[in-house]
């Protein structure tokens, strides 16, 4: 009887040390791995305090321009001299194709937002959205300050609104926390990249079964493009000012199987979905061989070329940027993949901030860019 209660006292002193296990405060670490696996767990972010004439009313002053784009022709400017009652993102097609930071802003502002929650104190928050509209920016000064240059530093207005970003932002508690390694930013690529693009043109020009054009990003141009891509089975797609332009969304769009020419390019949401499924994908040293590209996909098979494209149908709406939630895209559609791309690189964005706070005097640590 005596060794029954010796044997209770320790199952009962075990259960006790179980729940204080269990019960003790959870460390940061484990909570964020924690609440990292929560399905109800939404992206936590805090938009940082610029004022309105650094996004919105760039939008403003853009409406109030009352001449057209100096690159375009006045009648292919969608935008000028019509008015607005409110200020839209532009339709002119050289600005419209970089809008990506219009519409994650404007889903901040969207109560029914399923992927994210904005907080308003930072220390709350997992990222910090910086609401600059960079593009609006470059392209004002392009179109109507310099005439399509980038002046130097004195009279140049998109220098000065940068510089003005960067000076706020940097000078909040929140990036002096991370080292900003935790504030996203939305900016377009290296526009140095199209060399592949200039290649192809000279080797592919002259083949029976290829149609290279030259065309304008104005609505004309565009409507063609489109029309050429329709009555295609394949698109190509060389590397071009950014890693991904528009002409493989257009692609995706049309119904049109991309066919994606880089060693390395990094595409829109890698991990969720798989590009194989309806994108072929060649070297440029494949590419930059004579007959190579058009003898391989000649061989690829009908079958293979209706898979292909059942299977861009499906993705297609993940591509649509739109935020009105009655819409059949908005849950599902660019913006919100945007934001669970961003969360999936939590972990990494959260080790690299406790590595720089944790690192020896007199080391660095190199930065990287976690694009999206």
């Amino acid at each position: 009887m005596k060794r029954l209660a010796v044997l209770a006292v320790s199952i009962l002193l075990l259960l006790l040390s179980l729940s204080f296990f269990l019960l003790r405060p959870t460390s940061p670490a484990l909570l964020a791995s924690r609440q990292a696996f929560e399905p109800d767990h939404r992206l936590r972010v805090y938009v940082a305090d610029l004022p309105r004439a650094l996004n919105y009313g760039l939008l403003d002053r853009y409406w109030s321009l009352p001449a057209a784009d100096s690159r375009i022709q006045a009648s292919s400017d969608p935008d000028h001299p019509t008015p607005h009652n409110q200020p839209p993102y532009p339709e002119n097609p050289l600005i419209k194709q970089y809008s990506a930071e219009y519409w994650l802003l404007s889903s901040l502002h969207t109560a029914a937002t399923a992927a994210v929650r904005v907080v308003a104190d930072w220390r709350e928050a997992d990222v910090v959205f910086v609401p600059f509209f960079a593009t609006l920016s470059a392209e004002m000064e392009l179109g109507w300050g310099a005439k399509g240059a980038f002046r130097k530093k004195d009279g140049n207005e998109d220098y000065r609104r940068q510089r003005e970003v960067v000076d706020r932002v940097t000078a909040h508690p929140a990036w002096r926390r991370s080292g900003g390694r935790n504030h996203i930013f939305v900016l377009t690529g290296n526009p140095d990249g199209g060399l592949v693009r200039e290649k192809l043109w000279d080797l592919l020009g002259k083949e029976p079964d290829i149609v290279m054009e030259e065309g304008f990003p104005n609505a004309t141009g565009r409507e063609q493009s489109i029309k050429g891509m329709r009555a295609s089975e394949f698109c190509l797609h060389p590397a071009g000012d950014t890693p991904t332009s528009c002409r493989l969304f257009d692609a995706i769009a049309s119904l049109c199987i991309p066919v994606i020419v880089s060693d390395g390019v990094e595409l829109p949401f890698e991990g969720m979905i798989d590009y194989t499924e309806f994108s072929i994908f060649v070297s440029v040293s494949n590419a930059m061989r004579p007959k190579w590209l058009t003898n391989y996909l000649g061989n690829i098979s009908k079958q293979q070329k209706d898979e292909f494209r059942r299977n861009l149908a499906r993705v297609q709406p993940i591509f649509e940027y739109d935020t009105s939630y009655s819409s059949r895209r908005a849950p599902d559609g660019a913006v919100n993949y945007i934001w669970k791309k961003i969360h999936q690189k939590l972990p990494m964005i959260q080790e690299a901030i406790i590595r720089e706070k944790r690192k020896p005097d007199g080391v660095s640590i190199p930065l990287r860019c976690h694009c999206t």
